[in-house]
């Protein structure tokens, strides 16, 4: 009877092996999706995509094993699947290009680390310099890419430069520093090496500073509702969370959320656009290496449950991120109201606008309506709700909507108060909307000065019959 290895129980294979197929099925699943998706050069783009996702989540997770064990593959696939990321698939650019190279470029600068724990019981040599230099100087050069997308992202060259271990630092920190210039000479010598990286367009207008406007960015890149690190990355902040309290992670983890802080200072109106921002993608892709330990049970719940509530119309819709106003969807969506609507930002999902009277006076349909620039009125879906944001220099106490015939008598306002009710003879139904409390005060794009921002919810129970309403909104008068 032949001997049998009694070190490790005769499951142990299995179990090791089923992160990884749950993160082959999820990546094989997408790649399957995406073959799918419409015809001809979308469809290629939308592969190529898929492969760029599966590709960072299989080098995360070979990264991350020797130190997180089982948990690696799933926690790749968590960053992967529990984020906005993966409906970048349908987008019809390849903005998951620079996180792939963010997480190739880390991961390759992790990926000589020594597992975490008691001494391994059978040796295992350093890493020689021969493969060592190449290494460092991939990371290098990967890096360098990522300057096409933005200047910003030469501060990542730091947490690189940290992880080089101290024994290899005299030919490691060199090599690194030879592939970053190197890479630099492309992206600025070579013609369209970066047009693939989507670079960041610089924003209009001249550069204003306010402490009130610096504090709600802040406050929006971790919580607002269409841009902010929780609403499209929940993941990002489990990741930040795994590091140990010194070493090199721990300043991955700093230099990110550093970098970011300063893009949403530096473009404080700009620093986002869409219903998602893409400016982050790098960032995000970096913590994907930063953990140290597995996540406890209560860690994945709580970190689950939030990318689930947010995100599932994208679950439930695969391609919709390819949808020109597809963020209106889904940060319409009753778990997002909850957060807080970006009154900063310039370009916002969102369904028109219309500045009245003057340029200190602007409307935004967010939600529930959409702006009609021929007839200069705004139409609600159905009796609403709809959400509309207001901008006003100097401060106003009121507003006024007048709607068209099908109007009923009541009208339900949230963030303000309704006033009087004036009814026409030819149909027409005006309401006085009081706006008793700015949600904010900062200056805006359309000026230097404080504005007064508003955001309202209208909501009319008793309209007539189901075709959409449509109103105009006046300021009020002087």
């Amino acid at each position: 009877m032949g001997e049998r290895d009694l070190s490790a129980p005769p499951s142990a294979a299995p179990r090791a092996l089923a992160p990884w197929l749950t993160l082959a099925l999820l990546l094989a699943g997408l790649t399957a999706l995406a073959a799918l998706a419409g015809s001809g050069e979308e469809r290629r783009s939308a592969v190529f995509d898929a492969l760029l996702l599966a590709a960072a989540a299989v080098v995360a997770g070979r990264s991350l094993a020797p130190r997180l064990g089982g948990a690696a593959p799933l926690l790749a696939a968590l960053a992967a699947f529990g984020s906005a990321a993966w409906a970048l698939v349908w987008s019809p650019g390849i903005e998951l290009l620079p996180l792939t190279i963010a997480v190739g470029a880390f991961g390759l600068a992790y990926g000589g680390a020594a597992p975490a724990g008691p001494p391994a019981e059978i040796y295992r040599p350093l890493e020689s310099a021969r493969r060592a230099l190449p290494r460092w100087a991939a990371v290098g050069l990967l890096l360098a890419a990522l300057l096409a997308v933005s200047p910003l992202y030469a501060g990542l060259v730091l947490p690189a430069a940290l992880a080089v271990p101290a024994e290899r630092r005299r030919a490691g920190l060199p090599a690194l520093a030879a592939g970053w210039l190197a890479g630099l000479v492309a992206v600025a010598v070579v013609p369209g090496a970066g047009d693939w990286l989507a670079p960041t367009p610089l924003p209009d207008g001249p550069f204003v500073w306010s402490p009130a406007l610096a504090g709600w960015n802040l406050v929006y890149l971790l919580v607002g509702r269409n841009i902010g690190l929780l609403a499209g990355f929940a993941p990002a902040l489990l990741l930040a969370t795994l590091g140990r309290r010194r070493g090199d992670r721990p300043a991955l983890v700093a230099v990110c959320l550093a970098l970011a802080a300063a893009w949403a200072l530096a473009l404080p109106f700009d620093f986002a656009a869409g219903w998602l921002n893409l400016s982050l993608l790098p960032l995000y892709g970096a913590l994907w290496l930063a953990p140290a330990r597995p996540p406890r049970r209560s860690e994945w719940l709580v970190t689950g449950l939030a990318a689930g509530l947010l995100l599932w119309p994208l679950w439930l819709l695969p391609g919709s991120g390819r949808i020109a106003d597809g963020g209106v969807a889904l940060t319409a969506s009753w778990p997002r109201r909850l957060l807080p609507y970006e009154t900063t930002l310039r370009r916002l999902p969102g369904r028109g606008s219309a500045r009245l009277t003057t340029a200190a006076f602007e409307v935004r349909a967010v939600s529930g309506c959409r702006f009609l620039p021929d007839s200069g009125r705004f139409e609600v879906d159905g009796g609403g709700p709809a959400e509309i944001w207001l901008a006003a220099s100097p401060e106003v106490d009121r507003v006024g909507l007048e709607f068209g015939p099908g109007a009923g008598s009541v009208l339900e306002v949230v963030g303000a108060e309704p006033g009087h009710t004036l009814f026409r003879p030819d149909g027409r139904v005006g309401f006085e909307v009081l706006l008793t409390r700015p949600r904010a005060r900062h200056p805006l794009w359309l000026g230097e000065e404080p504005f007064a921002v508003y955001l309202i919810s209208i909501r009319m129970p008793d309209a007539k019959g189901g075709e959409p309403l449509r109103f105009r909104l006046r300021p009020p008068a002087g």
